[in-house]
């Protein structure tokens, strides 16, 4: 059975979290900024999670596992990029850094290849394509795109036009 959801229509309010999502929908705290993420072992991680965060996106890997893969955008060299790791049951079993040393990592968007963009608003800010499988051989190597300009720039987002997939568009905004 489908259901269709408007904006605005939020019926279920989490006073405790101060948020409200629509009817049909559920929701759970996995995540909080500058405290450990517990894992679903009972485990904590070693890392706290990042503060500031912004753009993000949910990325499939292996096995119907998946990463939640979010932006930090922290000024002055300690924004980036992080990764919260699900199995294909939704029980979070890591957390890591993907990037760091960048500034102001804004929004992003998902590639047609499964990795992420993150852009960074600030005047000489570049976009970075970061892959969070660790399965695969680029794996904890963000690399710098040639998207916008080589002096750079405030990027805020990216979209991509996959409709042919030999000459994928990529828009960015700034």
């Amino acid at each position: 059975r489908k259901t269709t959801f408007f904006f605005g229509d939020l019926s279920i309010t989490n006073d405790d979290l101060g948020i409200e999502i629509s009817a049909g929908l559920s929701f759970r705290l996995v995540a909080t900024a500058g405290e450990q993420v517990e894992f679903s072992n009972g485990e904590k991680s070693n890392l706290k999670y990042h503060t500031m965060t912004d753009g993000a996106g949910v990325i499939e890997l292996d096995h119907g596992s998946y990463a939640y893969v979010a932006n930090s955008e922290e000024s002055s060299g300690n924004g980036g990029v992080y990764g919260l790791y699900f199995d294909s049951k939704g029980n979070v079993h890591d957390y890591r850094v993907l990037m760091k040393g960048t500034t102001r990592n804004c929004s992003g968007g998902i590639s047609p290849w499964n990795t992420w963009i993150s852009c960074e608003e600030y005047g000489r800010g570049q976009c970075h394509q970061i892959e969070p499988n660790p399965n695969r051989e680029n794996f904890d190597k963000p690399k710098a795109t040639l998207l916008g300009a080589r002096e750079g720039g405030r990027y805020e987002a990216v979209a991509v036009d996959n409709t042919n997939p030999d000459k994928p568009v990529f828009y960015i905004t700034e």
